[in-house]
């Protein structure tokens, strides 16, 4: 069965976090100044995006299953989160984080560009298929395309003390990492531990996560002022197995 929809997305009042204690353009003044960063909690962002979906679903059988589903997505907001982490901290100085801080206080235009989970392409597959002496075999394809990050200039351009100014004409999440590629797998079998009117079953099984241990980055250097610019400073998890053993009565 071949299905598709589209979905429209909207959001308003999205929180944000600005430094309202940032230098005065022009003057260079702080507005405040006995006081250090004034980080405040604001409904002023916005979101939009387009969805389409197709979905590809086997007819239902009793040995061999699969679903297949490919979206094709466009999300743009204007924040990327409400909670920043203190401004001098070891998290701050990560490119991650920096992103969420809007880079200038006073003119947030340039904050609207890409979500920070717009990946325009996503494609899972999935597969399940009953074996001989009750077993079963499951595995999972998931493949999507870049994330994008955020360019600055590594200067403290605005005088705020806080390295995440960009290029003059960059907007927020202008860069873009490669895709991600994932395959899970199971197998398992089935054991019946007590028949009768109160049966007693259980399955016992292994699981690989990211079982061609493919290295999949998600984070990168956004400074063009590093030598490192573009290139990724960490990653998800390798392989990972999993045994396990359940009980159904």
């Amino acid at each position: 069965m071949l299905a598709s929809d589209y979905t429209y997305e909207r959001g308003a009042h999205l929180f944000r976090a600005r430094n309202i204690n940032a230098p005065l353009p022009g003057t260079g003044l702080l507005p405040y100044p006995d006081q250090g960063y004034i980080y405040q909690i604001e409904s002023s962002a916005s979101s939009r995006g387009n969805v389409l979906n197709w979905t590809l679903r086997s007819a239902a059988s009793r040995r061999f299953q699969f679903f297949a589903q490919y979206t094709l997505s466009w999300l743009y907001d204007d924040t990327g989160a409400a909670f920043p982490p203190p401004p001098g901290s070891a998290a701050s100085q990560g490119n991650l984080f920096l992103s969420l801080l809007p880079a200038n206080n006073y003119d947030l235009r340039p904050e609207w560009g890409r979500a920070n989970n717009d990946a325009r392409n996503r494609f899972g597959l999935s597969g399940s298929v009953h074996l001989p002496w009750r077993m079963t075999f499951g595995t999972l394809l998931s493949l999507r395309s870049g994330l994008p990050f955020n360019i600055t200039t590594g200067q403290v351009d605005i005088g705020d003390g806080v390295a995440i100014a960009r290029p003059p004409g960059v907007s927020r999440n202008t860069g873009e990492g490669p895709g991600q590629i994932s395959v899970d797998v199971h197998l398992g079998r089935k054991l019946t531990l007590r028949g009768g009117d109160h049966p007693v079953e259980a399955e016992v099984g292994i699981d690989s996560f990211n079982v061609l241990n493919h290295v999949n980055f998600n984070n990168y250097v956004g400074v063009i002022t590093s030598p490192l610019f573009g290139q990724p400073n960490s990653a998800l998890d390798g392989r990972q197995m999993q045994f396990s053993f359940s009980v159904r009565f």
